[in-house]
């Protein structure tokens, strides 16, 4: 899994109203339109307190009916992406800037939970870290929405086409450079902010080999290094059902607490259930449903 996905390609790519080109589309906005609003102007539409008060969502928001070109991420290093020293390490926009601070918030909150003996101080910091996680989701969410002060739903486009760009560049990382040290290596399924990788080994010691390999040449591709892939599950058996849905047997050091019936194994390995986005764990399904759907994996 990519963390914090959406944040993290904010900060890398420096994508803000502020730094996006427009002008390399000026003729596609047709004779008479004009670029979208710097997010200066609109700080300082914000800071007018007679404006403010008359604000309107649908006069000031960008409206994609008119601008539908997703505009283009300012200057990256093409061909030498991983080059630090051709690229300012700090990116400077105000949105960047902003993903940067909350996420460095974020990632302190989790270091001090990790050596916190305190019980009550480690679940006060556990849901800081998770409301600092929305807060930087909501900042997207905010440009994607025709309905909130900054909404940019061009710039919420860019966001998302450089997600999928990356996780195009992810499989081709994987299939091309680590396939070829790690034979057997492929890419099955790749969705949003995650990536399923089939590593063809036995053990999972030899599987977390190949993952940190892929993580390694991937993270490395990244000039701001704000981009970070990690591996997340380890699956002996896997289903994938459809988009979003797959279950499976997940493989792990140690049986986590309260994994009751659904663990077995020895003492230092634990295989258990994990379902994502299936009918078992969704409430708007029978209980009929349910319990047909787990005879049915069982068989399987």
């Amino acid at each position: 899994d990519f963390k914090s996905l959406y944040p993290s390609l904010i900060a890398e790519f420096d994508i803000c109203l502020s730094t996006v080109r427009w002008q390399a589309h000026a003729d596609d906005l047709g004779r008479g339109q004009k670029p979208p609003a710097t997010l200066r102007s609109a700080l300082k539409r914000a800071a007018d307190d007679s404006a403010a008060s008359r604000w309107d969502p649908r006069e000031s928001r960008l409206d994609a009916d008119k601008f539908t070109v997703v505009p283009s991420i300012p200057s990256y290093p093409a061909g030498s992406v991983g080059d630090a020293a051709s690229l300012p390490h700090a990116p400077s926009g105000i949105l960047p800037r902003i993903m940067d601070a909350l996420m460095a918030r974020r990632q302190d909150c989790r270091a001090r939970a990790a050596s916190c003996a305190d019980e009550a101080a480690k679940e006060r910091l556990d849901s800081e870290q998770r409301a600092l996680k929305v807060l930087a989701n909501s900042v997207f969410g905010s440009l994607g929405s025709r309905w909130t002060r900054f909404s940019a739903v061009p710039v919420a486009a860019l966001v998302t086409s450089q997600g999928r760009k990356v996780l195009r560049l992810s499989k081709r990382i994987a299939e091309e450079q680590v396939a070829p040290i790690f034979p057997g290596v492929r890419v099955i399924y790749g969705d949003t902010d995650s990536l399923m990788v089939a590593t063809g080994r036995a053990t999972l010691e030899e599987a977390r080999e190949v993952a940190d390999a892929v993580c390694e040449q991937v993270n490395a591709h990244f000039a701001r290094g704000r981009i970070c892939l990690a591996a997340d599950r380890f699956f002996s058996r896997l289903l994938l059902i459809s988009k979003k849905q797959y279950a499976g047997l997940e493989v792990v050091a140690s049986a986590p607490k309260g994994a009751g019936s659904s663990a077995s194994g020895s003492h230092d390995r634990c295989v258990m259930r994990r379902h994502v986005g299936v009918f078992l764990v969704r409430r708007d399904w029978s209980d009929l449903a349910r319990r047909t759907g787990r005879q049915v994996l069982d068989a399987i």
